[in-house]
């Protein structure tokens, strides 16, 4: 009967110092907690990269070139009616 109280105070005594290593309140952090910081950090680094990208697209916008599909089969707008007739 004695054996069960001195083998639960040796496990208590021997996973103490194990346990104070992983104390999270001492800034250790689990691989986990890591590999989500480093993809927070490359998510705030994209945005800001696409935040510039879009002001410096704001700056200089591009320049409007009208382009018309379509205008080969459409008629000339200086077709008139008559010309038309003649046909």
């Amino acid at each position: 009967m004695r054996m069960i109280p001195v083998a639960a105070a040796m496990a208590v005594l021997l996973a103490a110092p194990a346990h104070a290593q992983l104390d999270p309140s001492k800034g250790h952090k689990t691989p986990l907690q890591l590999q989500y910081e480093q993809q927070d950090r490359e998510r705030a680094d994209v945005e800001r990269e696409y935040n510039a990208h879009m002001q410096r697209s704001r700056r200089n916008p591009p320049p409007e070139v009208k382009h018309d599909p379509w205008a080969i089969v459409r008629p000339t707008p200086n077709t008139t009616p008559a010309a038309k007739d003649r046909r």
